[in-house]
């Protein structure tokens, strides 16, 4: 699933489906803002979005069953450690991550243990200070 906004490439390898508006449905109803989730149960599968920006938010469900992800700016490793998305109930939940620069980034979401992850969207955004 690719965008076709100016200054952004964004992309996933080929075992993440859509999930939500004319697709398939999920069964707690959860979906990002656009009606769909990017989802999948194997490992090893990425997903990213290049632009230039400053921040970066991730959206994603935790739920019973849930998977294993890192996430990584410009190949480094943002997390203290990868994110476990198993949980009790299904629930919404994001990282938000701060750069040191306003300059061209890319975010990438890799998934690391079986397990569905359910990508929800990715912000990138230019913040600048409160002077």
């Amino acid at each position: 699933m690719a965008t076709r906004r100016r200054g952004v490439i964004s992309g996933a390898t080929e075992g993440w489906i859509i999930e939500g508006i004319g697709g398939r449905s999920s069964p707690d109803a959860i979906y990002g803002p656009a009606g769909i989730n990017l989802a999948t149960n194997d490992p090893g599968e990425r997903a990213w979005l290049e632009t230039s920006c400053n921040h970066f938010e991730v959206y994603f469900a935790r739920q019973p069953g849930g998977g294993k992800i890192e996430i990584t700016v410009d190949g480094v490793d943002v997390l203290e450690e990868p994110l476990v998305l198993n949980s009790r109930v299904s629930k919404l939940d994001s990282v938000s991550i701060d750069l040191p620069d306003d300059a061209p980034h890319r975010l990438q979401v890799r998934t690391l243990s079986p397990g569905k992850v359910r990508l929800l969207g990715i912000v990138a955004e230019h913040l600048s200070g409160g002077d």
